[in-house]
């Protein structure tokens, strides 16, 4: 029965994705996690574990196609942080030329380079504008609430080392992070989603988001993505609706902050005591001193390299350079990565990057600052983008971070096809202000003539 229900969801998403660019958004957003549902439930997907990128990445390629038939929609899609992707991932394949960790560098690209293609080519293009950011926003809230769903009641998810996930081969577990990650996207968009068509029905799904999501970030161990969605759930709550009652602002605040302990708490009713016990300081401070250690340590080989200051140590050059890159494959962090496997350059290219996308979301949330419902969107959109941010400093490398891209990438096209729309709506024709006029006044005296303003007049002197 479970097979059959995956496999439906599965079917009905793809086809949507192929008719509408923001179900084809909302697939590619959600393709990890859902990758894990359908192998989980579908052993097919177990033996042929690309298939469901692949058919991601295909609807998505449809999608992408249909949208070109309309030359308006290209307007946006080169935009200055496109190019800053294309140009800090080409210099890391560059710096295969120097790496001493070649393989596990050309194997990197080599399986990053269609999922770079698919988030920072295809899946910005869905987006249009604010309002078809909204659309978005609804149809993942449903996609999301669907597969956290079908894992979370899946008996093939067991628990390990208090985190969640299932037997691939052998001891080979699934990657618990994706669905942490999904579970924590959910908090954000629940908490800040206010507006839809029909209002009672987006609560209804709000709320169970919300709850389904902190369930399935918490199983699945993934601490970062918890906290961090709450963290970021906080922060955008004032940004996303214009604060009209303090006292009322006071208490959802007070409820968001006792939301993790509370979860926590119910949880151990629910959930294996090893869960929790990732949860505890040791564990937490444990894991935070690891991760320091990464850092500290391939800054030091890199800082005895004066050639890696402007090139780099090469790309993977962690996994070989330091001693726990062996065990940790990467450094963790996408700024230290950048800094020492890619250079100086590089890493300033990466914080014009984030500023630059700080300030775009800043431009939208003020021109969108009087429309409640596009408002939301824009703070959603923003909150998503630095929500992967932070995980990018916790969690894999730089081909790795796509979805992360991907927002940035969205982040700059809304902005720049809302300044081109609004351009255009300032560039009023004379003669369709001309035929604004009464009737009384164009016929008022034959000898008048209407006079334009100065700037208008499209004459000579």
């Amino acid at each position: 029965m479970l097979e059959l229900l995956t496999i439906s969801l599965y079917g009905l998403a793809l086809l949507a994705g192929a008719i509408s660019p923001v179900w084809a958004m909302s697939l590619v957003a959600a393709m990890y996690p859902l990758e894990q549902a359908l192998q989980a439930s579908v052993p097919y997907f177990i033996t042929h574990v690309s298939m469901v990128n692949i058919t991601v990445g295909v609807v998505a390629l449809v999608a992408f196609l249909n949208l070109l038939r309309n030359a308006d929609n290209l307007r946006g899609f080169v935009t200055p942080m496109l190019v800053a992707c294309v140009i800090l991932h080409l210099w890391s394949i560059l710096s295969i030329a120097w790496t001493p960790s070649r393989q596990a560098a050309l194997d990197f690209v080599r399986t990053g380079i269609p999922y770079f293609g698919l988030f920072v080519f295809v899946a910005p293009m869905f987006i249009r504008d604010a309002s078809t950011l909204g659309s978005f926003v609804r149809s993942f809230l449903n996609l999301g609430t669907a597969v956290v769903g079908l894992v979370i009641v899946n008996p093939n998810f067991t628990f390990y080392s208090g985190r969640m996930g299932f037997v691939l081969e052998g001891n080979v577990r699934s990657n618990p992070l994706a669905i942490g990650e999904l579970g924590g996207t959910l908090i954000i968009v629940a908490t800040l989603l206010r507006e839809g068509p029909v209002q009672w029905l987006v609560n209804l799904a709000r709320v169970f988001a919300f709850l389904i999501g902190s369930l399935l970030a918490l199983q699945s161990g993934s601490r970062g993505q918890l906290l961090f969605s709450v963290f970021i759930a906080l922060v955008f709550i004032p940004i996303s609706k214009r604060i009209q009652n303090i006292f009322g602002f006071i208490g959802a605040l007070i409820t968001a902050v006792i939301v993790v302990p509370a979860v926590v708490l119910l949880a151990q009713k629910f959930v294996y005591s090893d869960v929790l016990g990732r949860w505890d300081a040791a564990d937490l401070s444990g894991g935070f001193s690891v991760r320091l250690a990464n850092w500290v340590n391939v800054i030091h080989v890199w800082a005895r390299t004066p050639a890696a200051w402007t090139f780099g140590l090469g790309l993977n050059a962690f996994s070989t350079v330091t001693t726990e890159g062996s065990s940790e494959g990467y450094p963790h962090n996408i700024f230290v990565e950048t800094l020492t496997e890619c250079g100086l350059p590089m890493l300033v290219l990466m914080l014009w990057m984030l500023w630059s996308t700080a300030k775009d979301c800043r431009w939208l949330l003020r021109r969108y600052s009087e429309e409640p419902a596009e408002r939301v969107s824009v703070a959603i959109l923003s909150a998503l983008a630095f929500y992967f941010f932070l995980i990018a400093n916790k969690q894999a490398n730089l081909w790795g971070q796509g979805v992360m891209f991907m927002y940035f990438c969205v982040i700059a096209r809304v902005r720049r096809r809302t300044e081109i729309a609004d351009s255009m709506a300032l560039a009023v024709d004379p003669h369709d202000f001309i035929d604004t006029v009464p009737d009384e006044m164009k016929h008022h005296d034959s000898d008048a003539s209407l006079k334009l303003p100065s700037g208008s007049d499209r004459g000579g002197n």
